[in-house]
């Protein structure tokens, strides 16, 4: 009895040991100072780590992280954190998301389980944060019955680079002025290639609406020394719609835009609808 009562007493008094937490919070705090390498040092691979964490803070263009533990938990030598991060990034925004952070106990010390959804939880292997602007839908130009006249598009702008061409500049010239000799009759082969010889750059050649461009690309794009390049546009929707008027219609609109924090402008396009009465 003595003895059974002695060992209730010792079990009692035995501290439970650390969870993962603080050394969750150590890695955490070391991230947001911008110190990836001690970050890194504190999970179980350091160089995949250092490199994931230096190019997630590059990719980002961020400023700051703050990282919060929401709540841990763990059973013997695993565990887990629930975390939010809020980082901070150009022109004053930020991106908040949550995630999970695993964590492994090796002889004692806690470590991270590295893995690239440790910096968020849809992020896979071989993938990291790209912070770039993308450029907003142009508008459509619609007639006063809602019509559309004019829709969000792309012309083919060609062009022939001797350069590229090499030793195949007639050959690409010769079949360059057979295809689009239909565009325009007066283009002649030999003349093409000097031109495009004495140029100091790639040369203009014409520039198709998607429906021409679809006709001729299968012709003409794996050519060597031929470049084709998309341009956005507003196409109409019907070519012998008030030309003239079509024309005019401004292709571009702006707007300033407040910024979020610092009560500044920034000049942006404006999702605008024009309408041609």
């Amino acid at each position: 009895m003595l003895a059974l009562a002695a060992a209730g007493a010792l079990s009692a008094c035995t501290p439970r040991p650390d969870g993962p937490a603080p050394a969750a919070a150590q890695f955490f705090a070391d991230l947001g100072r911008g110190d990836t390498g001690a970050a890194a040092q504190l999970s179980d691979l350091p160089t995949e780590a250092h490199a994931a964490l230096n190019e997630a803070w590059s990719g980002l263009q961020a400023t700051h992280l703050d990282a919060k533990i929401l709540g841990s938990r763990y059973t013997e030598d695993t565990g887990s954190v629930n975390y939010r991060f809020t980082w901070e990034l150009p022109k004053n925004r930020t991106w908040t998301y949550d995630g999970v952070l695993n964590l492994i106990r090796d002889e004692g010390k806690w470590r991270v389980r590295w893995v690239a959804s440790a910096l968020h939880p849809k992020l896979g292997e071989n993938q990291t944060f790209e912070l770039r602007a993308d450029p907003p839908r142009r508008a459509s130009v619609n007639e006063q019955s809602g019509t559309e006249v004019l829709v969000p598009g792309s012309l083919y702008h060609y062009q022939l680079d001797a350069a590229k061409s090499g030793a195949n500049l007639m050959s690409t010239a010769r079949v360059v002025a057979d295809v689009l000799h239909q565009f325009d009759d007066t283009l002649n082969p030999q003349r093409l290639a000097e031109q495009a010889s004495s140029s100091n750059g790639p040369m203009e050649l014409i520039t198709l609406r998607p429906s021409d461009h679809d006709r001729v690309a299968p012709l003409l794009a794996g050519l060597p020394g031929v470049i084709v390049t998309p341009q956005a546009d507003l196409l109409p929707t019907n070519d012998r719609f008030a030309p003239a008027i079509i024309t005019e219609v401004p292709q571009t609109g702006t707007v300033d835009l407040p910024h979020s924090r610092s009560g500044g402008t920034e000049r942006c396009p404006e999702r605008r609808r024009w309408t041609v009465a």
